[in-house]
């Protein structure tokens, strides 16, 4: 037996020392590391200051920011000395003694975790409190209590208990959105925190525990019933009393109100202090508790009128709206500053407005200036819903000689309120075939897939379970990218996609353009999963989650800057109150699209401005280029739109999601114009940047091959189109899908032209050229071409009018003869003078 029980004891040292030694390690490489909080990484008792950059390269202030009036900073000097003990009594009597951990109450809670198998901590410390509240250790776990505890010691080496009930008493929450005793005592009781009588202080003090429930202006009601034979009270009315065991001992209950509630823990707050083991000499006299017992308490609200309205003009001041630009700031620099510090929102909201810190942002005051001019005005978007919604649209403008943001429209009308939601940074929305540019098109140019010229068939597709269709319902054919980008053509777009692959197009949206809103697979609650890898999605623009006009511009600025992108932000730099950098946000440019990309980019944007969707954004004397979007159901419309000095994305719909109609121009792209033309205003037209080595070419729009003359001779006219490449991208062919064939002209039927029979007179014999050209249209839609294809005219067979009589044969006219191809020159061979390029062609519509 002596043998087994020193094997355990052995057993049991040996485990010990060996989880020790584990502690030990986890403790000083993972605990240790993070038990780091610096406190005077924010002032929070100086205002901060946004500021731009002016043409002579001076700093310029754009806004001072100012803390909302429920989070004002209070020294500890100006906290009554009441105040501090009452808090102290009432959470940690052993503040002043302790070194940042009350191993008493912390050795109790572990014990209730363990033995009561419950994962629940109690024991915190004032200075553990702290920890928690301006940090994210919230979550109830063991590593979080060890971090807070070693954090908790790390603050007390380096802060004195002064400062940290300082820090603790303007941190705390205590109910109608008060942060802190200053802005809680105004709320409370209209008066400054160091104005607070006794009886006040324990009456703020004992909010601290649940503000929702001892808070004096909560409506929680509750009643309670108190045991005749004992005295305690329970929240139900039962048939034995829990305490002493008395039968149907329970009084018919009382109503308490918060109020209530907020006086008896005062009362106990006050009994507290009043005890020589819990405050030591700072502990209050009997007759000095029982006084403050005594006295009433009146609270802001129960002031009469007369009262009121001589605090509300006192303490009237006039607040200071931000502009929608400035509160994009905010909200970057914000969400930044708590991923570096690893502090609270609400501590680090207080560090953005009233930290003394720098921001530099890339502000451009007459573009914003633009923006305002338009978008204050409701006028320009005065449009409501069948459901009574008002229309909503947001814009973000991007200075392309830098990539940077320079000026946000978040809402159409004056901005009357802070922390509204902005259409143009918050706002994510389907894009339509806006994205078609980014998705599709610039990545097969880029991957060496399409050029202009590529013809691809417009015909409805089938997906599976559906088929993918044009808006309106018109089915061109044989189609050349530029005209399938020039009319958004949906199936075109498809065609191309389907070159492209999914994987390659979803990583030049998540890679290259870094849209932050792509899914690659999301699982709903019912099971159903979603996926931005698709047709759909991709080619047409039904994203999963949508995209903001905040990181639409962005991208779509690639196109004007030769390929250079620069990731969205509103600021550049963060400096502390002592001039030191927190952040430098200065965003790095890359180039993800080369310079042929960009060219044939900007010429197929540029046709659909000059002669596609999007002729409502020509601004005189400027050379526009852009892409318009509409979802299915129409219920969101963009523009995405740009000139060679600054790009601008423009949303415009219903907060909740409702039809728009079918407006034409969109608002979207009036709205662009109407901003971007008063952008412009002194401005220089400039052309987008052309390569060496382009051409212009003659074209066949069914093949994308050289034109010869059979392509002019195309039974429903000349199909031949000037387009400027490069001479590298120059088809090394003849188009050879134009066959001559001679109709007769009377012999015309429902079905499209007929042959020449040998009856028919050559006054009606005509030699054309039709296209040869299979296709398979299972999905039975009218398809334009379909009576110029070679097939469609020999399946109708010869003339049918003129069968009888004496053969003619008609005269052969040289003028109706095809060119041979060999005896022309291909273009762009030595000798030739290069024609002047240019940067739009118009296709026919």
């Amino acid at each position: 037996m002596g043998k087994v029980l020193g094997t355990l004891l052995l057993i049991g040292i040996v485990t010990s020392a060996f989880m020790a030694c584990y502690a030990a390690v986890y403790i000083t490489n993972v605990i240790i590391p993070e038990a780091k909080l610096d406190l005077s990484a924010y002032t929070i008792n100086e205002n901060s200051v946004i500021k731009y950059e002016d043409d002579n390269g001076q700093l310029v202030e754009l806004q001072t920011l100012v803390g909302a009036e429920n989070r004002q900073w209070v020294d500890y000097d100006e906290i009554p000395q009441d105040l501090v003990n009452a808090v102290v009594a009432v959470e940690d009597k052993r503040f002043w003694e302790h070194n940042g951990v009350d191993w008493y109450r912390t050795a109790g809670a572990f014990v209730n975790m363990f033995i009561g198998m419950r994962n629940t901590f109690g024991g915190s410390t004032l200075t553990q409190q702290l920890v928690k509240n301006i940090t994210d250790y919230d979550d109830v776990t063991v590593k979080r209590k060890i971090l807070e505890i070693f954090t908790a010691l790390e603050l007390e080496k380096n802060y004195t208990k002064e400062d940290i009930i300082t820090y603790y008493l303007n941190e705390i929450f205590l109910g109608q959105g008060c942060y802190g005793v200053q802005s809680a005592s105004q709320m409370y009781f209209g008066k400054d925190v160091s104005e607070l009588s006794l009886a006040e202080c324990a009456s703020l003090a004992g909010i601290t525990n649940n503000p929702s429930l001892y808070s004096p202006y909560s409506t929680l009601e509750v009643t309670r019933y108190k045991c005749t034979n004992c005295g305690e009270y329970s929240l139900t009315k039962d048939d034995v009393c829990s305490e002493c065991g008395a039968k149907n001992s329970f009084d018919e209950g009382t109503v308490w109100t918060a109020r209530d509630y907020n006086k008896a823990r005062q009362e106990l707050i006050l009994d507290q202090m009043a005890k020589d083991d819990v405050l030591g000499d700072k502990a209050i006299s009997a007759e000095t508790r029982d006084q403050a017992k005594a006295e009433e308490l009146v609270f802001r609200s129960d002031w009469d009128e007369e009262k009121k309205e001589e605090y509300n003009n006192a303490n009237t001041s006039t607040k200071t709206i931000y502009s929608w630009y400035v509160e994009a700031v905010i909200d970057e620099v914000t969400e930044d500053l708590m991923e570096q510090t690893g502090l609270s929102y609400e501590v680090v909201t207080k560090m953005v407005y009233s930290g003394g810190l720098e921001i530099v942002v890339p502000y451009d005051p007459e573009v914003q200036a633009a923006v305002d001019e338009v978008y204050n005005d409701k006028s320009n978007l005065n449009y409501i819903s069948s459901s009574g919604q008002e229309m909503k649209s947001g814009i973000t403008v991007v200075d392309n000689t830098t990539g940077y943001v320079v000026a946000i429209g978040g809402d159409v009308g004056e901005k009357t309120i802070n922390r509204g939601w902005s259409y143009a940074t918050d706002t994510v929305r389907q894009p339509g075939s806006s994205i078609k540019p980014l998705a599709v098109y610039a990545p097969a140019i880029n991957e060496h897939l399409i050029t202009p010229n590529t013809v691809t068939d417009d015909v409805p597709r089938w997906m599976g379970s559906y088929w993918l269709k044009n808006y309106p319902l018109k089915y061109r054919g044989l189609t050349t990218v530029l005209e399938g980008v020039t009319q958004s053509i949906n199936t075109v777009s498809a065609n191309v996609l389907e070159k492209l692959g999914f994987q390659t197009s979803y990583e030049y949206m998540t890679e290259k353009f870094k849209i932050s809103t792509m899914v690659d697979e999301m699982v709903l609650e019912n099971g159903e999963v979603k996926t931005d890898l698709g047709y759909s999605q991709l080619a047409v623009g039904g994203l999963t989650k949508g995209i903001s006009t905040f990181e639409m511009a962005a991208a779509y600025a690639t196109f004007p800057r030769d390929g250079a992108f620069t990731e969205a932000t509103t600021y550049l730099t963060v400096k502390d109150h002592d001039g030191k950098v927190l952040i430098d946000n200065k965003p790095s440019t890359e180039y993800i699209l080369d310079q042929r990309t960009t060219y044939y980019m900007n010429q197929l944007l540029t046709n659909v401005v000059s002669s596609g969707t999007g002729t409502a954004a020509r601004i005189s004397g400027q050379l526009v280029a852009g892409k318009t979007g509409t979802t299915d159901a129409a219920n969101d419309q963009w523009f995405a739109g740009y000139t060679k000095h600054y790009t601008a994305a423009v949303w415009i719909g219903y907060p909740n999601s409702e039809s728009i109609g079918d407006m034409w121009p969109s608002p979207s792209t009036i709205l662009w114009q109407k901003v971007m033309s008063r952008v412009h205003e002194d401005l220089p037209r400039e052309e987008f940047t052309q390569p060496s080595g382009v051409v212009t070419v003659s074209i066949c729009k069914d093949c994308g091959k050289l034109a010869t003359d059979n392509c002019s001779m195309d039974v429903r006219g000349s199909r031949v189109q000037n387009m400027t490449l490069l001479s590298s991208d120059v088809p090394s062919q003849y188009c050879s899908c134009h066959v001559a064939v001679d109709i007769c002209t009377e012999g015309s039927a429902s079905g499209g032209y007929h042959l020449a029979g040998p009856y028919c007179p050559s006054s009606s014999v005509r030699t054309v050229t039709f296209v040869d050209y299979s296709r398979n249209n299972e999905s039975g839609a009218t398809i334009l071409d379909a009576g110029a294809l070679l097939s469609t005219v020999q399946g109708n067979g010869q003339c049918t009018v003129h069968n009888s009589g004496t053969p003619t044969d008609p005269e052969p006219s040289t003028s109706q003869e095809p060119t041979d191809p060999s005896a022309s020159q291909k273009p762009g061979d030595e000798g030739n003078e290069d024609p002047k390029p240019s940067a739009s062609q118009e296709p026919e519509s």
